[in-house]
């Protein structure tokens, strides 16, 4: 018993394995799932970055302040999707852009209360 239907030759799984994409490619293709970055080129860029302002500011605030501006940035982006799905009358989808954005706030608020040395300017007593 094969798996190939009774209608399909040789000659044309031959056809079809040429066309076929390479193996490779469909598997670099799946990985590339940000922006055309697989994971690990994300991660990368990320700590190159990150490393680029400790050179800069080599002082632990800086990334406190990295922190707080990219959760600024994902509580703006959840909102802004939450505010969309409601227009387009997606509820669910709605409620729970807009509970990720506040945990995202969260996170803020937790962060403003770790003090990071006595200059700690984004510092608020608790």
């Amino acid at each position: 018993m094969t798996t190939t239907p009774d209608g399909i030759s040789f000659a044309d799984l031959q056809d079809f394995i040429k066309d076929a994409p390479k193996e490779e490619e469909v598997q670099k293709k799946a990985e590339a799932l940000y922006d055309d970055k697989t994971a690990n080129e994300l991660i990368d860029i990320v700590n190159r970055h990150l490393n680029e302002i400790t050179e800069e500011v080599n002082h632990p605030l800086s990334h406190k302040v990295a922190v707080m501006e990219i959760v600024t940035n994902m509580i703006d982006w959840h909102t802004t999707i939450a505010n969309k799905m409601i227009d387009e009358g997606e509820t669910d989808s709605a409620i729970a852009w807009a509970r990720d954005a506040g945990k995202f706030q969260s996170i803020m608020n937790i962060l403003v209360t770790i003090a990071i040395g006595n200059d700690d300017f984004t510092h608020i007593e608790n």
